[in-house]
């Protein structure tokens, strides 16, 4: 599947504004531990993480070019052997151990409280990180790449008509970077993750 998505940092009163009439689908914590060799995954917008125990690597469908980028497309890979692949590693079971021995060590590490709930066939995730950031995110999946701009049309237009700004909006991690990790931040701003003027 592939994920079309857009960040935001409502108000609490567009947020409000945003929840009202959704169905509440679940609450959880979940510990996010984000793993890189170098810079070779984040400088070029790859997400590897392990998320409760749990190995998935988001990989962009649009090139990375420091462009302000409306909604995110990523292929979600959750599978041991398509991480393999994908990170052109012998095909094997992963874990901690075995990805330090290929030279991924952990980059940033925190929880998040992330609230789902369901409003005109969208997924609206409010999510609190452990280090402050507070981010909503409105997400369709879709099953071919063809379909990613309607999807990402009507994630827009649900937006707007919610009340919520459609600009730039940094992701969890890139936020815990910027405060973290400001060297790791700069080489991603360097090569284009996000835009150099946020």
């Amino acid at each position: 599947m592939i994920e079309v998505e857009k960040k935001f940092t409502p108000t609490p009163s567009q947020q409000e504004a945003l929840l009202d009439g959704a169905e509440f689908v679940s609450k959880k914590t979940m510990h996010d531990r984000y793993f890189d060799r170098g810079y070779e995954l984040s400088s070029t917008s790859h997400w590897l993480r392990n998320r409760d125990g749990r190995w998935e690597l988001k990989v962009p469908l649009a090139p990375v070019d420091g462009v302000r980028k409306t909604v995110e497309l990523y292929r979600e890979l959750e599978e041991d052997a398509s991480i393999c692949e994908a990170l052109q590693l012998e095909p094997q079971e992963l874990t901690e151990v075995s990805m330090n021995e290929a030279g991924y060590v952990v980059y940033a590490d925190y929880q998040t409280t992330r609230a789902t709930y369901k409003k005109e066939g969208f997924t609206i995730t409010v999510d609190r990180t452990s280090f402050g950031y507070d981010q909503c995110e409105i997400e369709l999946l879709v099953e071919l790449p063809e379909q990613a701009d309607a999807a990402a049309d009507r994630i827009l237009s649900f937006a707007r008509a919610q009340g919520l700004d459609d600009g730039f909006t940094l992701g969890k991690v890139e936020m815990y970077l910027r405060e973290q990790d400001p060297d790791r931040y700069l080489v991603m701003q360097e090569a284009g993750v996000f835009p150099k003027e946020l």
